[in-house]
């Protein structure tokens, strides 16, 4: 298991430079997640793909899993369990977001599975970031911005501590935004723990 590192994956979507390298991390490129990190003067420790949306020229000593256009798995999810299988359980996800909204939507659905195989996963897009919690609690210290809490089940049972708007065991659920928005309080220490169901949450970086 490689406990001590984490998997930073880069997919095709928007991307601002998010990511600051770290020698110790596993750099995966998800197809045209390739340019970004190129760009950027990073080169990936894998690419995985279809290849149909990079423009850079690859490397040829680039390891590659080449994927083929027609799949069950989109090129994300493929890239997230081979992550997996290469025991990385700590997921950092860049330009998994923008561009196109029904991708949006698919690597949200990648994070859920994330959550659900048992692995932590956050999508960072420009300062904000994105990520699943399940029975369990989340912490921020002297937090600064807004914070946004969707319930993903039908039903969840979620406390907030410590921010403008706090609850305490409130049902939200995935047809009513009640948490859109809310907000931290200056140097004060907030908490978002969800009792029951799965929840997004969309905070600043």
């Amino acid at each position: 298991m490689n406990n001590n590192k984490k998997a930073v994956l880069v997919a095709a979507g928007e991307y601002h430079n998010e990511y600051q390298y770290n020698p110790d991390d596993y750099i995966i490129a998800i197809d045209g997640g390739y340019d970004h990190l190129i760009n950027q003067g990073i080169a990936p420790d894998l690419l995985i793909g279809d290849l149909d949306s990079i423009k850079s020229q690859i490397k040829p000593s680039q390891q590659l899993i080449k994927l083929p256009k027609e799949k069950d798995d989109t090129d994300s999810l493929f890239a997230l369990k081979e992550a997996i299988n290469r025991g990385f359980n700590s997921f950092s996800l860049y330009g998994f977001l923008g561009n196109k909204f029904n991708h949006s939507l698919a690597n949200i659905q990648c994070l859920m599975y994330l959550k659900k195989e048992g692995y932590n996963g956050v999508i960072y897009f420009d300062n904000e970031c994105y990520e699943i919690l399940n029975n369990e609690i989340k912490t921020f210290n002297k937090a600064i911005g807004n914070i946004s809490i969707f319930s993903l089940s039908d039903s969840s049972i979620v406390t907030l501590k410590g921010l403008k708007y706090p609850l305490d065991k409130k049902e939200l659920t995935s047809s009513f935004p009640l948490g859109i928005d809310n907000e931290f309080i200056i140097n004060k220490k907030a908490s978002v723990e969800v009792h029951q169901g799965y929840v997004l949450i969309i905070y600043n970086n």
